[in-house]
């Protein structure tokens, strides 16, 4: 997600010869291909009505737990590392822990929007599935 919404997915795959760059493909793969792929299985493979809406605070801790292990990983690296931080706009040295913390919290909030989009899929899903299993019977209103 960071990586769409910063422009790094614009990044050309292929070199102006048009050889592909390794790293350039492998960052492609895992920033779409994947996060599609995921998305596809789960709505194609998996059961509807899986997730409770207490599961989605539990999904913000990879995203912290990523969060810690980089800036930690930034703190024992030489400044002189080029690539000490994976996106720019988790670098300390060129924001500030201000700034930073501004981002972090920026996708914190789009992360947990994100969950909780999940989590209503997920509820729309189940109720489809439900229905269709009852033979798309119609739910008796109040006036019946």
């Amino acid at each position: 997600m960071v990586f769409h919404l910063h422009g790094m997915g614009d990044a050309p795959v292929a070199n102006s010869a048009g050889v592909a760059s390794w790293s350039a493909l492998s960052s492609q793969l895992m920033h779409t291909w994947v996060p599609l792929g995921a998305v596809a299985t789960w709505l194609l493979l998996t059961p509807p009505g899986r997730f409770s809406l207490r599961h989605t605070a539990g999904w913000m801790l990879v995203p912290l737990g990523y969060l810690g292990f980089v800036l930690a990983r930034a703190a024992v690296l030489s400044a002189q590392v080029p690539a000490r931080y994976p996106y720019a706009v988790l670098d300390v040295d060129r924001f500030g822990y201000r700034a930073v913390a501004g981002h972090v919290l920026l996708f914190a909030l789009v992360f947990y929007a994100t969950a909780l989009a999940v989590y209503a899929i997920d509820t729309v899903r189940r109720e489809f599935y439900r229905r269709k299993a009852d033979g798309w019977a119609e739910t008796p209103t109040a006036a019946s």
